[in-house]
């Protein structure tokens, strides 16, 4: 298999031997995958098929698991919100104690919640694109970036850089600058 894309409307080609060959991912498409040599086997072709359905349990442990990921950013955000309204209260006036005492634990949690949260925002980004039409190679790139070591070291690996990998290196870096926030 040399080289393929998937574009806008959900159909994707693969070049393989020469042959340029069209496979559709919708459902009402599936008769129409061909080949040059005529058409795939339908069960080659629903397993290709990825319809979602709205409510279905997968969807639900999906919400479920992206609620439980959007709790410690709003966490932080109400943690620096009582950080800055109680600036310049004496240190034995509660909840002053408490709001030290929590900061001492900022450091370590901050950059675990960051890599989760940026890795998550990664994976969804790529699969974005894949839905909107993205080359494989950028795909492998997105991909291949969802930890500080792999954004580093994937340009060499794949040997490409594109306009994504200073932005990947730059949210990257947040995380140990946010977690040393609180010194």
């Amino acid at each position: 298999m040399s080289e393929g894309s998937i574009s806008g409307d959900g159909a994707s080609f693969i070049k393989h031997g020469g042959v340029k060959t069209t496979v559709s991912r919708t459902a009402q498409d599936a008769e129409q995958v061909t080949d040059k040599d005529g058409p795939f086997d339908s069960n080659a072709v629903a397993a290709l098929d990825r319809t979602r359905s709205t409510f279905s349990a997968w969807t639900i442990i999906k919400f479920l698991w992206d609620l439980l990921f959007a709790a410690p950013p709003i966490c932080f955000l109400v943690y620096a919100s009582l950080v800055y309204t109680n600036d310049a209260k004496p240190i034995d006036v509660e909840p002053v104690p408490r709001l030290e005492k929590v900061s001492k634990w900022m450091p370590t949690i901050f950059p675990i919640v960051f890599a989760a949260i940026t890795g998550n925002l990664l994976k969804a980004i790529a699969s974005w694109k894949l839905e909107r039409g993205i080359s494989v190679l950028s795909l492998e790139f997105l991909l291949s970036s969802r930890t500080v070591f792999s954004t580093v070291t994937t340009p060499f690996a794949i040997r490409m850089v594109n306009w994504a990998t200073p932005f990947l290196i730059i949210l990257w870096a947040l995380s140990p600058i946010g977690g040393l926030s609180d010194h």
